[in-house]
């Protein structure tokens, strides 16, 4: 297949791509300043980093709290170094990473045979793929952005050890393998595809295993090196836990789907964190692809789709509890077979346009599908900054960073009511009630959207509490517990309108408005008769209100009233009520001995 195009292969057509491709990256990607950390595995690293800045000898501790990648780990040091614990500083460098990776993706791109024009629009395809959106948004995953630019480096020298057999080449092509190896251990998969490559070259089986064994036993000796270093972390578990083969067919299918499912676009099938039967058909057609392309002799095209299934071997035994549990996946670990995806992507746009048999048509055509597929990535890459923004909100809210939590929770909402969680609302309405603030306006605008309209209307049912009026506190009431009677599975929702009463009732208790946290509290209870944290909440309002007598007889006829209705859990509600009733009388007995609430609340967990 001919270019389209025909681009002169000069130095002023590289400044022009290069000068494209950068402010592509700063228009797509430059938002990512404004974001925070991202859960705990970024605070983890930074913690690390400190440590081994104190001690050198930590940088191979085993009681490190992430893994240890030597490579990844001297970035961090060198970065903090320069910037210390600013957020913004570390999201530009990993923009920064990525758009190294597209420069020198052209570069091995060239070197393996593939012309100009393709190399341009694979690398701009790879740029802004958006099946991989977390490896770029998340700090922690640095380690993939250069396992990526150390396995191009082995690429590039690895081809130039075939064209010149000088030994030079291959020496510097394993030392890559070490810093990859070091960086990222799925890296591995570079090696067997450096033998496939030698051997699809030279047509030698013998010569391609001569020239690729350095490679594959620097990569397997490394392997090893990186799991005794760090064999309690999860990364390290999908190589060592026995092989589940149906476990293994599932991902293998559902990986290379995603990749497609997820290329330059996020329809709803790829928000799933769960294999499911589209991608798996779609992951069926992709490696009948791949077979077709090698059978067809597609040179180089096919060699990238090999790259494409290579590269997620080293994922498909991992446990499915360290690949999605978070909300959408699996992301990160589409990063390196991305680049070999995007290639094909880009030849099959090209073959697409190729059957026009006009040339100004087929140019005009190329043109304006690319713009379309990269304008879709444009917006697609924005939106799925929500479900970022949203993890750091739960990081955040977990660490008691409760304001910042909230703003990241309201900004994911803001950026893609589409694209977030289910939970989000939920998690939103929890830290807006314990901040005062409320979330109607939100919750309303997410109802028009067609979101979960059980658990939006309980929340709503909250909000009545806001108002002054105690009528509409009892309306609001009754509409939370008419959402409840509504939903099959009534646990979620119980837990979730009683964490959101006892926050708010936090709320008011610390304002002074006694009356409205009590009620507010007892609200709490006769969703969950059991909910300590509630018991004694509701305690201490009544002690300050000089009411002390009234505790025991008020969450005495709140679990009476639930055994009324739950005559099922009689047993397991009269224990729980005389373990509670126990409980809170020791707390009267101990509550002045505390010098402050917060040794108090400290004390109260661990009565929970």
């Amino acid at each position: 297949m001919n270019p389209v195009f025909q681009i002169p292969d000069n130095r002023y057509v590289y400044l022009a791509f290069f000068t494209v491709v950068c402010l592509l990256t700063w228009a797509t990607f430059g938002s990512l300043s404004e974001h925070l950390y991202d859960a705990f595995d970024d605070r983890d690293h930074l913690t690390d980093t400190a440590k081994i800045l104190e001690d050198p000898a930590y940088l191979f501790s085993s009681d490190r709290l992430a893994a240890v990648r030597p490579t990844a780990d001297l970035v961090f040091v060198v970065c903090y170094l320069l910037w210390e614990d600013n957020p913004a500083a570390y999201h530009i460098f990993k923009v920064c990473l990525l758009l190294f990776a597209t420069l020198l993706l052209v570069y091995a791109l060239r070197q393996a045979g593939v012309d100009l024009e393709l190399s341009f629009l694979s690398a701009v395809l790879f740029l802004m793929n958006v099946a991989h959106f977390r490896a770029v948004h998340w700090i922690t995953s640095t380690d993939y952005n250069l396992a990526l630019i150390f396995s191009l480096i082995v690429l590039i020298c690895f081809i130039r050890y075939l064209d010149r057999k000088k030994i030079i080449w291959i020496v510097a092509a394993a030392l890559a393998m070490v810093g990859m190896m070091f960086a990222h251990p799925s890296g591995i998969a570079i090696a067997p595809f450096c033998t496939y490559f030698a051997w699809r070259k030279q047509k030698s089986l013998r010569m391609a295993v001569s020239a690729g064994w350095p490679l594959i036993f620097v990569g397997i000796v490394c392997a090893i090196l990186a799991y005794w270093i760090s064999p309690q972390h999860a990364q390290a578990r999908g190589f060592v836990t026995a092989p589940n083969l149906s476990h293994i067919f599932e991902n293998l299918l559902w990986y290379l789907g995603r990749l497609l499912t997820a290329a330059h676009w996020l329809p709803r099938v790829a928000l799933s964190k769960d294999a499911n039967l589209l991608e798996m058909g779609i992951g069926w057609l992709g490696w009948i692809g791949i077979l077709v392309l090698c059978y067809r002799r597609i040179f180089p095209v096919a060699d990238w789709a090999i790259w494409a299934g290579m590269m997620v071997l080293p994922f498909l035994n991992h446990p499915s509890s360290d690949i999605r549990w978070w909300p959408v996946g699996p992301s990160r670990q589409m990063y390196l077979a991305s680049a070999g995806s995007s290639v094909v992507l880009a030849w099959g746009l090209r073959a697409a346009v190729d059957r026009v048999p006009e040339q100004r048509l087929k140019s005009l055509l190329l043109i304006l599908c690319l713009i379309g597929i990269l304008g879709s990535s444009f917006i697609f890459l924005k939106q799925s900054e929500s479900i970022t923004f949203y993890l750091e909100g739960r990081g955040y809210t977990a660490q008691q960073y409760i304001s910042v939590g909230a703003d990241q929770f309201e900004k994911a909402v803001h950026q893609s009511a589409y694209l977030v969680p289910e939970d989000t609302y939920f998690r939103l309405s929890a830290v807006f009630f314990m901040l005062g603030r409320s979330p109607q306006d939100l919750l309303e605008k997410a109802q028009l959207q067609g979101r979960n309209v059980h658990q939006l209307n309980m929340l709503l049912g909250i909000c009545a509490f806001f108002q002054d009026d105690p009528d509409a506190w009892i309306a609001g009431e009754a509409r939370v517990r008419k959402e409840i009677e509504k939903v099959k599975n009534k646990d979620c929702l119980l837990s979730e309108a009683a964490i959101c009463y006892n926050n708010l009732g936090l709320y008011y208790y610390d304002q002074g408005d006694f009356k409205r946290a009590q009620a507010l509290f007892e609200a709490a209870l006769y969703l969950l008769p059991g909910y300590w944290t509630a018991q004694i909440n509701l305690a201490e309002v009544f002690h300050v209100q000089g009411k002390v007598s009234q505790v025991l007889s008020t969450v005495r006829e709140i679990f009476q009233e639930a055994i009324q209705e739950q005559p099922q859990d009689r047993d397991r509600l009269e224990k729980q009520r005389d373990q509670n009733m126990q409980d809170l009388t020791r707390w009267f007995e101990t509550y002045h001995t505390f010098p402050t609430k917060k040794s108090l609340r400290s004390w109260m967990k661990n009565l929970d």
